[in-house]
């Protein structure tokens, strides 16, 4: 099932997590300093909530092993193929810049610890404890993280699908009280360590189970509301740029989620301006390609901005800064389509034939 508005605010989110991963030395300060660009992290959060209402509406039904075991062989196939390429592909990014571009390696590690970041990444325990203190450097091609957390939700939602199939909503709210818990006792208020993110991910995914749950009550919402969505969006991140207050890494944790749900909601419950800018056709094929984007941006930005103006000697200026921003933009794009096309789509067609699914 895909929403094609939704689909157009995906691809809008993996664009602005391009930009806040962006290198500071090669960009305009104008647009580094930008508050709604420096929050952008946070729409992360934002997939986690979206991946919890589709993988509810899709198995809403999932309740006995058989079914179990097809969802997770069917979940696996969509993330696998992408996370093994672009893992692989960094691996020797690292080893190759090491020993022939020392000079442009901030902080260079040995063959031992580059393999267990991989292997840290490819099993997909990188939001997690198991691998002790290497999973705070996020694995190997660090935003896999988040594809880490997310299979461990999908895992999750299958088990509750099993267990609890009729409290599902009540184990979604529970999980969320006790992620939130252990979160502030491992992680002392803060996002700083990131070895238990697994629980940030399941947060946001189960808050998108209780969306679905939602979405499925007969309620109407005033179409205007979804009007002023942007401005909520962009007040919200200019309110969390510019105050510091107490506890604001748990304030972050469970209310970025929320927030997210509620902007889904109301997209869901709306069909206004907002909705027809969102079902653009350039939003919904940055919403198609969003997973190739979000796998494949950092390492595409730690090489080409660097060619540029390292290796090259490009004088940097703001036009020269925001022309090579622009030219590095359309390039994630435009190799994003095509893993999309021959890493995502031809490799997850093969698996489903291996698999049988």
């Amino acid at each position: 099932m895909r929403i094609d508005k939704l689909d157009g605010l995906r691809g809008f989110c993996s664009l602005m997590v391009v930009l806040y991963h962006y290198p500071q030395s090669f960009l305009p300060d104008f647009i580094f300093s930008n508050f709604f660009i420096r929050e952008s992290w946070s729409f992360v959060d934002f997939f986690f909530v979206l991946s919890g209402f589709v993988i509810s509406y899709n198995y809403s039904t999932l309740s006995n092993i058989n079914d179990f075991w097809l969802y997770i062989k069917k979940r696996f196939i969509r993330l696998y193929p992408l996370l093994f390429f672009t893992t692989l592909v960094f691996l020797l990014f690292k080893v190759f810049s090491d020993n022939f571009f020392p000079e442009f390696v901030s902080s260079p590690k040995s063959i031992k610890l580059y393999l267990l970041d991989t292997c840290n990444s490819l099993l997909m325990l990188n939001s997690t404890p198991v691998f002790g203190e290497l999973s705070k450097y996020l694995g190997m091609n660090h935003p896999s993280w988040s594809v880490s957390a997310e299979f461990i939700s999908y895992v999750l939602f299958g088990l509750s699908s099993l267990f609890f199939f009729n409290k599902k909503n009540l184990f979604s709210f529970v999980t969320i009280c006790l992620c939130v818990v252990v979160y502030v006792v491992k992680e002392q208020f803060s996002f700083s360590n990131y070895t238990w993110f697994f629980l940030r991910g399941i947060i946001g995914f189960n808050i998108g189970c209780i969306v679905y749950w939602l979405f499925t009550k007969k309620f109407s919402v005033k179409n205007n509301l979804e009007l002023i969505l942007p401005l909520f969006i962009i007040s919200v991140s200019y309110f969390f740029y510019n105050y510091e207050f107490s506890f604001k890494g748990v304030v972050n944790l469970i209310f970025r989620p929320l927030f997210f749900g509620f902007v889904i909601l109301v997209l869901l419950k709306t069909n206004h301006y907002f909705s027809k800018f969102l079902e653009s056709k350039p939003l919904k094929f940055l919403g198609k390609i969003s997973y190739s984007i979000y796998l494949n941006h950092v390492l595409l930005l730690l090489i080409l901005p660097r060619i540029t103006f390292k290796l090259f000697g490009f004088p940097q200026s703001f036009f020269s800064e925001f022309l090579i921003l622009s030219l590095t933009i359309l390039f994630v794009i435009l190799y994003s389509t095509l893993t999309y096309a021959y890493i995502e789509l031809a490799f997850g067609k093969a698996l489903n034939k291996w698999f049988k699914v």
